[in-house]
Parts: C-alpha cells; structure tokens; sequence
C-alpha cells in the first residue's frame, strides 16, 4: 500500500492518507489538467495501469480492503466520485460503514455534490462531505472546467442534508463578497479552505491578496472557521477540530 499512497498525484500531506479504490475524473479543470499531466502519467506507469494514466475513470477494487490506518482518509482523493458507478459508490460506503478504527474521519470531495444525494442515508457520522467552490460567478466558468456551475454546485451542496460539510475555495477566483458571505451562511460549512492557484504555469482570473484577505476577515467574522489552504495541513485542523467534535458526536449519542 505504501507504493500506492506515497506518490498520490494529488500530493496530498503525509498525514492525511488517500484511499483510492476509484480513480479518474473528466471535468478537465485546466488548473488540474496542466499541472497534473506529467504526474499522472508517471503514477500511472509506476501502478502499472493504463487508464491511470490517462485519469480516465476506472475502479480498483483490489484496493477496498487496502484502508489506510491513519486517522484522517481522504476518499477517492485521486478523481472525483462523481464519475463512479452507484453500485461500486455504495461498495465503497460499505467499507467505510464496516470500518472500526476509533476516532477516523473521512473526507469526501466532489465538483459535483449531487452525487452524494443516494448516499446520505448510509454514511457514516464520522464523514465530511466537501465541494469546491472557486468562486460564485458563472460567467465564464466554462473555460476553466466542464463541472457543474458554481451557483449550482452550491444550490446542490445546500440541498444535501448532511451535518458536516467543509468548502473549499481553492484555487479561488475572483469572487463577489457579498455572496459567498450568503453561500457561506446557507451551507454552514464546519471549515472554509481558501487558496491561490499554486502553479503560476495556469493563468486564472484570480483575485488580489487584499481581496483575499479581506473575505478571511468577513467569514471570520461572521464565525466561520478559515485556513489558508497553503499552510494548513489537513491533521492540525481535522485531527485537532473535526476529531474533538466527532468524540462529542459520540459522547452525545
């Protein structure tokens, strides 16, 4: 397993583990695809499959019963779940379900939260749901990715009836304030992640530092919690804050 997760393409931190018995994607986001390539090429030679290579969508089922043992697991880092088939989504459910190390969170991402609808009622309470939302504008979000459109990501993020849910604002784009203040308010989000494009090769309509800064302020302000995606390592907040509030989960129950 440790071939498999020490050179993940998406270079996720050492603490945070991904698990990733579905791999591939086909949003094509242009910050992903141009950064990326060279990376999942050589992952994909390394594992000895073809349509890694390619990120064409596939699944590994060898690799279910393969879980890391760390605390905090990021579920299908390497793509993006929403491509998965529901019969092998709800394979992958199963073994979070049946999975009994103490004190484990699973993150699960998607640029498409519609898809998690069908799981909610066998998720297990230690799960965070995740979207990304780089900005609130429409306009002109087709050029950087065949996902669904920002507002309707949120409008489907929203619908979800889920408890634990974190937005991740990376690589953020310029935005309007006011609105993701409103997004921010509606989804109540546990954590809002905020980060640059980190590879200056893309070109994005990105916002200022001030402009960047100025939205941590607001959303601090109005008591959500914000990191800097650049310097926030996934075990301080999710072991030291997504943990303590799953032990009072159970304390409760």
């Amino acid at each position: 397993m440790k071939k498999e997760t020490k050179n993940t393409i998406t270079q996720k931190p050492k603490d945070t583990k991904s698990w990733n018995p579905f791999v591939g994607c086909k949003f094509d986001c242009v910050y992903c695809k141009d950064s990326y390539k060279k990376l999942l090429q050589w992952n994909g030679r390394i594992l000895g499959c073809r349509k890694c290579m390619k990120y064409e969508p596939h699944i590994h089922p060898e690799r279910l019963k393969r879980m890391p043992s760390d605390r905090v697991i990021f579920v299908v880092s390497n793509g993006d779940i929403s491509f998965c088939s529901p019969s092998f989504a709800n394979r992958i459910v199963n073994f979070m379900r049946e999975d009994r190390k103490k004190d484990r969170v699973f993150l699960m991402q998607s640029k498409n939260p519609a898809c998690f609808a069908n799981l909610l009622h066998r998720l297990p309470e230690n799960t965070v749901l995740m979207t990304t939302i780089e900005t609130n504008r429409d306009s002109g979000y087709s050029t950087v990715s065949k996902a669904p459109l920002p507002s309707q990501r949120f409008q489907d993020f929203l619908q979800l009836a889920w408890p634990r849910k974190a937005m991740v604002m990376e690589p953020i784009l310029e935005f309007d304030l006011d609105i993701i203040k409103e997004w921010a308010m509606a989804l109540k989000p546990e954590v809002i992640f905020i980060g640059l494009e980190s590879h200056r090769k893309c070109t994005l309509p990105e916002p200022s530092n001030s402009a960047v800064e100025e939205l941590h302020r607001e959303l601090r302000g109005l008591g959500f919690e914000t990191r800097d995606k650049a310097d926030c390592k996934y075990r301080n907040f999710y072991e030291n804050d997504f943990l303590v509030r799953t032990e009072g989960l159970k304390t409760r129950g």
